[in-house]
């Protein structure tokens, strides 16, 4: 993949435009998936026998593990179909040790889009069919809210996640592209505006 800047394009630095409402929503809603995610493995301990069995006693946890690993093969899976160069890693900056994915090329406003969103409709729409089909509180239907649950919360976390990145894009032109290189910022290109 070649990383040149198409000729009719410049770069720009956009400014973004978070207004007062979309900080407080994503907050209300990561903790509203934390607790839902918290109450399945309550819920989950509490009707289940953890001494019968261990592998179900770690089941919920391999559940999360095996959620986010999905949800970032996800966005892999996007972002080769639409040629980008695709690499892994593991963010221990924070206060916990999250994996990520970068998609290295140039993309479209819309591509980027299909990228980021992805997972959270593939994955919450498989774990929502689950639990519409599973008996209430049985071990695939806690599988499938803590899935749902895991999955969104991972769609909504921090400042560069799934559905910010989605929110910044809604605000540019549908012509901007995006340039992503492995250890750079992000680039946006628009049209050329001069002559």
């Amino acid at each position: 993949m070649t990383y040149d800047k198409p000729l009719n394009y410049e770069s720009f630095e956009p400014s973004w435009s978070v207004g007062p409402i979309f900080p407080p929503v994503m907050g209300v809603m990561w903790v509203l998936f934390v607790l839902i995610d918290m109450g399945a493995f309550l819920v989950f301990t509490t009707t289940h026998s953890l001494t019968d069995s261990l592998p179900i006693a770690i089941l919920p946890l391999i559940t999360v593990c095996t959620t986010y690993l999905l949800h970032e093969g996800v966005l892999a899976l996007v972002g080769q179909w639409y040629g980008c160069e695709v690499s892994f890693g593991i963010d221990v900056e924070r206060w916990s040790a999250t994996p990520y994915v970068v998609t290295a090329g140039r993309k479209t406003r819309t591509q980027q889009f299909v990228i980021s969103l992805a997972p959270l409709i593939l994955l919450d729409g498989i774990a929502m069919i689950v639990i519409a089909l599973s008996s209430l509180l049985s071990v695939p239907w806690l599988l499938g809210v803590i899935v749902f649950a895991t999955n969104t919360f991972g769609s909504i976390q921090g400042i560069d996640s799934d559905i910010a990145t989605v929110y910044r894009l809604w605000q540019l032109p549908p012509t901007v592209q995006i340039r992503d290189q492995m250890g750079e910022p992000r680039q946006y290109l628009r049209l050329q505006t001069d002559g």
